[in-house]
């Protein structure tokens, strides 16, 4: 028996789902990420295909969170939200930063997120992570295009998702050094 449309619409995200556990590697969910966003996955419909109302979420590519206890720690759930996005690829486990970057003008490294909280709103960091980083300031106008950038994780992070990132990243920030002037 052939699939319907709707069935096999979803075949590439479960194939998707399927392969990263098996690979366990960091970089596939963000490899599977950017491709569902590049495909078109999101807002439960595969763009131009007119297939829509499919029950799975665009996440379902990435992999999906592990079940919660009655108790969960937003902060640990948003660890593992950077770890499964592939965060960590260039921020680093802790997220200090750190990763080369040549010709950006973040002194040729991926920035640290330890500081985010003192820099932005809860907001502000959720719209920059939905809408990434595509380009990257040079260190040397004249020299070549910086080679990583943040992908936009729109249609690709759930709300939740979106919320436990934010909440582990605000963690990061060193509480001795939060001064009360």
């Amino acid at each position: 028996m052939l699939p319907t449309d709707d069935q096999a619409a979803v075949l590439p995200r479960r194939l998707g789902q399927r392969l990263a556990v098996a690979l366990d590697h960091p970089v596939i969910p963000l490899l599977l990420s950017l491709l569902a966003v590049t495909l078109g996955y999101g807002g439960g419909y595969l763009i131009g295909s007119g297939v829509s109302g499919l029950e799975e979420s665009p996440s379902a590519a990435l992999g999906s969170y592990a079940p919660e206890p009655a108790e969960v720690d937003p902060v640990e759930m948003g660890r593992q939200v950077f770890a499964q996005f592939g965060c960590a690829n260039c921020h680093g486990a802790d997220g200090v930063g750190g990763v080369a970057n040549a010709n950006s003008a973040t002194a040729e490294q991926v920035p640290s997120l330890i500081y985010v909280k003192e820099a932005y709103t809860v907001d502000e960091i959720k719209a920059l992570i939905r809408r990434g980083v595509p380009v990257i300031g040079k260190l040397d106008s004249e020299g070549p295009t910086p080679p990583l950038f943040m992908p936009p994780w729109e249609g690709a992070i759930n709300d939740r998702q979106l919320d436990d990132l934010v909440k582990f990243l605000f963690h990061l920030y060193p509480e001795e050094e939060d001064l009360d002037w």
